[in-house]
């Protein structure tokens, strides 16, 4: 990527927050959220795909919203 042979801060400040934004969204997000639904499934808890993203979406936009307020903030 051309992007990261010279980066700068901004670009690297935005790599860990776009990966922590792209967790929240689905279970299929990360491999910990894999992980925590199987065993919370192993404790007789039952969490659907729609039903994890009904919570996962609403929190990836929010956490959106404060990443890009925090960058407008921070390099403006």
């Amino acid at each position: 990527m051309p992007i990261l042979a010279n980066p700068d801060v901004q670009s690297l400040m935005a790599l860990p927050g776009g990966c922590t934004i792209a967790v929240n969204f689905l279970i299929f997000g990360a491999a910990n959220n894999v992980i925590i639904i199987q065993n919370a499934e192993n404790a007789g808890e039952k969490t659907g795909f729609f039903e994890f993203a009904r919570v996962g979406i609403p929190l990836g936009f929010l956490n959106l919203l404060i990443y890009w307020l925090w960058f407008c903030y921070m390099y403006s």
